[in-house]
């Protein structure tokens, strides 16, 4: 078995907040609106520090690993099994980091090149990184 370090860039901000529970924050100071200092900002996307972010990114992980055909190991939802012909994998995450395991090269790179299609915000969202 191989194993391989994966960092999604910016992840909680690659999650769109949910239409029927929009968001609003007040604008950073300095740009606030000077002719309408009460205008607030809503966001389209969740960003780091907002107490719904990282549950959503949860979420979206998830979904990313459930659409793969991972299934879930724990009750904490954050070890992931894949198993088939071609190969196996277990997925380990912690909010955006994952530690993958897997015996077969071409299963985590069609996983990785997976991922990436599901993360389209950025042009390059996710980092691998060998471990010995």
């Amino acid at each position: 078995w191989k194993l391989k370090q994966m960092d999604v860039k910016s992840a909680f901000t690659q999650v769109p907040v949910d239409e029927g529970e929009p968001i609003f924050i007040r604008p950073l100071k300095g740009l606030e609106n000077k002719d309408d200092p009460n205008k607030v900002i809503q966001l389209v996307n969740h960003l780091y520090g907002h107490p719904l972010a990282k549950a959503a990114w949860a979420r979206r992980w998830r979904e990313i690993m459930l659409e793969f055909g991972f299934e879930i190991v724990d009750r904490d939802e954050c070890i992931f099994r894949f198993k088939s012909a071609e190969g196996e994998m277990v997925v380990a995450t912690v909010v955006d980091d994952s530690v993958c395991a897997f015996d077969c090269d071409e299963l985590f790179e069609r996983f990785v090149r997976f991922v990436k299609s599901r993360l389209p915000i950025m042009e390059n969202p996710v980092t691998v990184t060998e471990l010995t």
